[in-house]
């Protein structure tokens, strides 16, 4: 949450490092004539767009990276910065990605003197001219596959964050107007680290005030209602109004989207993915629901949404069912949400928190179309869950259940699934072949099959029941178990 005050200072920074950078116009040329000369106004075009997108540090810093060695058309670039506690510098991006076994230095420790000697060049416009040993320090890369390397420091002012250094298979003779461009393209990124640092630290704080609330709120101490007064009116959160709580998590899409091998990807790429979807939710529900209030946990988003509004789970599921369709497709991000009931006092967040991620977790186990599950819609799992959970007895019913997944994990096939829609439906065949879409000869055979696996009579009405409840909570269990280990190993063939 961002004051009025602090977006209109970034949106100045933002039309200052435009109109800053367009102000530079020197050809960039390379020495090597068969390389094609970049074009510098689409050069820097693409590092103000880069630098004013309204992402984290990381996210920026990657893109950076990434854009620097398609536009100069050098072989590697890396970014390391300064903590801001200290003067070690760490890797924080670099384009292509490295290897952790190429990198012979995992940080660098530089003196001030070197650290003065490489920001007297940048004031000149000019590249740093190092000896051996001065690269050596300022390089951490183990290999010596390059034949030219260029460190440039990102300074803002007297202060220096941190290195651009950029490396290249083949020999580069700058000219005094090329060197110019690169000085500009690090101030340009020192620029925007530090105001990005700047609103990154804003923002932290502004987060961690509303932690504290959502986790005193959430926690349902009566005697603590004054001080959560305080603290709603500094977040701007009004508890006079009803809310609800909701939980979104967010997953890692492990199985393969249109061809593409979700496993492929890097770590990098993955947590660029997983804070894209992030924003996008949160801008998407702060749209749907003005006065929203989000807390950013580790797994996802815990969301406080007003009552007053419209909070059918139908209208939910239609508003962001395109967002996360296409966040499983682009960024291989699963979202699901988990919603209580409404909160009249303080002391009722505690109950629909728990609710919400107990909606959650079932809906998660047998939802498909729907992403979203109200916990006054859950029925008879209300009461299955906290068994499933607790409880590890076994008996004839579930036996049956465990006879049918075996055959399944043996023959690739799916009785339990049709044993589950066909005990859904009261046994009825004609119901249940129309449900799973099959010939009603096809879905005798099934259930002949599934009645020679099981011990017991599953036409026999009395143990219909039992032996669909025993199905529901295996279900529980599996799912719960996915997280360590799959079913099938779980599961003695």
């Amino acid at each position: 949450m961002k004051t009025h005050g602090l977006a209109q200072k970034e949106m100045l920074a933002s039309l200052s490092l435009a109109e800053t950078v367009y102000t530079q116009s020197p050809q960039l040329v390379y020495s090597s004539a068969e390389k094609q000369q970049p074009d510098l106004h689409a050069v820097l075009f693409k590092l103000v767009n880069t630098i004013t997108l309204p992402l984290r540090l990381p996210e920026m810093l990657h893109l950076l990276t990434e854009m620097i060695v398609q536009s100069l058309d050098i072989d590697l670039c890396m970014i390391m910065l300064r903590g801001q506690a200290n003067d070690i510098l760490r890797q924080c991006a670099s384009h292509p990605e490295i290897p952790t076994s190429n990198i012979q230095k995992q940080h660098l420790r530089i003196s001030p003197t070197l650290w003065e000697h490489l920001r007297t060049f940048t004031l000149q416009g000019c590249l740093p001219i190092l000896t051996s040993q001065e690269a050596v320090q300022l390089n951490p890369l183990q290999e010596n596959a390059y034949k030219t390397f260029i460190s440039i420091p990102l300074c803002v002012g007297n202060e220096c964050l941190g290195l651009l250094n950029c490396y290249t298979q083949r020999e580069l003779d700058y000219d005094r107007d090329e060197q110019l461009i690169l000085n500009t393209i690090a101030n340009q990124t020192a620029l925007a680290i530090k105001h990005r640092r700047y609103v990154e630290e804003d923002i932290i704080a502004q987060n961690n005030l509303i932690r504290l609330f959502v986790d005193d709120l959430l926690a349902g101490k009566a005697e603590a209602e004054a001080i959560l007064q305080r603290r709603a009116y500094i977040v701007g959160f009004d508890l006079a109004k009803s809310h609800v709580v909701a939980v979104v998590e967010l997953s890692e899409v492990t199985e393969t989207v249109d061809d593409k091998n979700v496993s492929n990807t890097t770590g990098q790429e993955k947590s660029l993915h997983y804070n894209t979807a992030l924003t996008r939710i949160k801008q998407s529900l702060q749209a749907l629901y003005p006065g929203v209030l989000i807390d950013e946990r580790e797994a996802g988003l815990v969301c406080l949404l007003p009552c007053d509004s419209d909070l059918t789970l139908e209208y939910l599921n239609t508003q962001l069912e395109p967002l996360i369709k296409a966040n499983r497709q682009e960024s291989y991000v699963s979202i699901s949400i988990g919603i209580g009931t409404c909160c009249q006092a303080i002391s009722n967040y505690s109950r629909s928190y728990a609710e919400a991620s107990e909606a959650l977790q079932v809906g998660s186990c047998f939802k498909t179309d729907l992403h979203c599950t109200h916990f006054a819609e859950l029925g008879a799992y209300r009461y299955l869950y906290p068994f499933a959970q607790t409880q590890e007895l076994s008996d004839q019913y579930q036996d049956c259940i465990l006879a049918v997944l075996r055959y399944d994990l043996r023959k690739k096939t799916n009785l339990l699934d049709t044993l589950e829609v066909y005990l859904e439906c009261g046994g009825n065949i004609a119901k249940t072949a129309c449900t799973l879409d099959v010939h009603r000869n096809t879905l005798l055979q099934r259930i002949s099959r599934i009645q020679k696996l099981c011990a017991l009579d599953i036409d026999h009405m009395p143990y219909r029941l039992p032996l669909l409840m025993a199905l529901k909570v295996y279900r529980l269990r599996a799912h719960q178990l996915h997280s360590n280990e799959t079913v099938e190993t779980s599961i003695p063939l």
